[in-house]
């Protein structure tokens, strides 16, 4: 049975080495991590909501991303020290192994019951292979019924590899909401004002901390997350270009190595390392 198992990874990895051949090392690697599920609460949709993210991946995006999960290159490390042990070579599977572990995106998050409905808070970390730099590439918070899931592992497929994708939440209701109108101020730097508050120009993709001191010597400051949330229920083409995520000034009280971003794509938001880098914009108050 065992050397039936070591003979299945052998032939899946020589097909994961061969479909990297024929496509030219086009398509990027996508590692999801163990996405943790809460201990209190019991439920076999929560047990396989990743195998369902993974499934549905490899169903829509085969073409373009490999897909692999921790489960996967436990079970390759397990075989390959299987195989040392009967004195053969298991160097081209433990190279596959290393390069799965520098992965183009990495997936990670968790899933929880909360107040009756499935919670997901997921993050897609892109790994730059220009300059080895980490940063935010999508994200997904949203809460829903158990009995939707099918429809939203679906959709959080498509968002968590797409920033710019609108999930459909399909809402029986929907509210008008009217804003301030946005006026600009400076169109060459592409700052611009709503209301009393004055947005500064895209400052680039930072770390918090550079990020906060170069607000701060500029006069401004990091905005709030209302203050972005507004701007992404606007749809804010300042905000919008570049796209996505932002930093705010909300700092985690807990711990003060994290501080708060909003996706202005989708509103939603979570606490992030410092040092990754995200998109900043710096805000002060006009007191004409």
């Amino acid at each position: 049975m065992k050397q039936n198992k070591i003979e299945l990874v052998l032939i899946f990895c020589i097909i994961f080495a061969f479909g990297i051949l024929i496509s030219g090392e086009k398509k990027k690697t996508i590692l999801i991590s163990k996405i943790t599920t809460s201990s209190k609460t019991r439920s076999i949709n929560l047990e396989v909501f990743q195998d369902k993210l993974k499934s549905k991946i490899i169903e829509k995006f085969s073409s373009e991303y490999r897909v692999l999960t921790e489960d996967d290159l436990e079970l390759f490390i397990t075989q390959a020290e299987e195989i040392q042990k009967h004195g053969k070579d298991a160097s081209k599977i433990l190279s596959q192994i290393a390069d799965a572990r520098d992965s183009d995106e990495y997936i990670s998050g968790k899933l929880f019951l909360e107040n009756g409905k499935f919670k997901v808070l997921l993050n897609n970390i892109s790994n730059s292979k220009l300059d080895n730099s980490l940063f935010t590439k999508s994200v997904v918070d949203i809460s829903f019924d158990e009995s939707e899931l099918e429809h939203f592992v679906n959709e959080i497929s498509i968002k968590i590899l797409y920033p710019k994708y609108k999930m459909n939440f399909d809402s029986s209701v929907t509210k008008k909401i009217s804003f301030v109108k946005e006026n600009l101020v400076k169109e060459e730097s592409k700052t611009f004002q709503i209301g009393d508050l004055v947005w500064g120009e895209f400052e680039g993709v930072l770390k918090w901390d550079e990020a906060n001191s170069i607000c701060l010597g500029k006069g401004m400051r990091l905005p709030t997350p209302e203050e972005v949330r507004h701007l992404s229920l606007l749809k804010s083409r300042y905000m919008t270009e570049p796209c996505c995520v932002y930093w705010t000034s909300l700092v985690l009280k807990k711990d003060d190595d994290y501080a708060y971003y909003i996706n202005v794509n989708d509103g939603f938001g979570n606490y992030y390392h410092k040092e990754l880098d995200n998109r900043v914009r710096c805000v002060k108050r006009n007191l004409n």
